[in-house]
């Protein structure tokens, strides 16, 4: 049973009809959009085994996820520890699918990162680089979304300026790969960041591992 759900990007471009997985496919409808979720089991299939009636969960899905029910294989699902509320467990799916993008780049304590666009992912990003000691700087031309990161203490600009200044660039995308707007070439490192997080449906897996999930329900816990 779904509980709760957030709205991404590629929901909302669903529901107006000029978007679907990405540039290569245009949508298909009709279609149940939502694949940030939590809920509760109901029911498991036969040799299913560590999950029961009424566990807590969040788990992987292309789309679905804004009817009352959704039915997933149950290697999509991960279980959640009884005190986290469901309502906050819906922001699992993102966070894990930003670490899974974090992994394979070798950054550490001290280095020196700009994350470009501030965004929902592009916030998440910021938020989980200085968790690990990580000097952030977010550039974005809209200030609502600035000061959402000040009390993260992450500097927030809104002119990239001196690029050399960073050891990796990340710029928040969309589905086509095109970077958030935002003025300057970018230089050094970079590595994109997609701000509409739905994979390609034809893929089994999304960025994320499992370790990216349990991580990332510990952070959200």
């Amino acid at each position: 049973r779904v509980a709760y759900v957030g709205i991404c990007a590629t929901d909302l471009g669903l529901g107006v009809g000029n978007e679907g997985h990405g540039p290569t496919d245009p949508g298909r409808y009709p279609v149940v959009p939502g694949h940030e979720f939590a809920g509760v089991v109901l029911e498991t299939g036969t040799g299913v085994s560590g999950l029961k009636r009424g566990q807590k969960v969040v788990g992987e899905c292309e789309n679905g996820a804004y009817s009352r029910h959704i039915k997933l294989p149950a290697q999509r699902l991960y279980k959640l520890p009884d005190d986290i509320p469901l309502k906050n467990a819906v922001m699992v799916e993102p966070v894990a699918a930003v670490l899974g993008l974090l992994r394979p780049l070798p950054i550490e304590s001290g280095h020196r990162v700009c994350v470009i666009g501030a965004g929902p992912l592009g916030n998440i990003c910021a938020q989980l680089l200085r968790n690990k000691n990580v000097r952030v700087s977010v550039v974005d031309r809209d200030e609502r979304r600035l000061k959402l990161l000040h009390k993260y203490d992450v500097d927030t600009l809104a002119e990239l300026g001196q690029q050399d200044r960073f050891d990796y660039h990340l710029v928040e995308t969309d589905d086509s790969g095109k970077p958030a707007p935002c003025p300057g070439e970018r230089r050094q490192t970079t590595a994109a960041i997609p701000c509409r997080g739905l994979a390609n449906p034809s893929a089994s897996r999304s960025a994320s591992n499992d370790a990216d999930w349990h991580e990332a329900i510990r952070l959200v816990r």
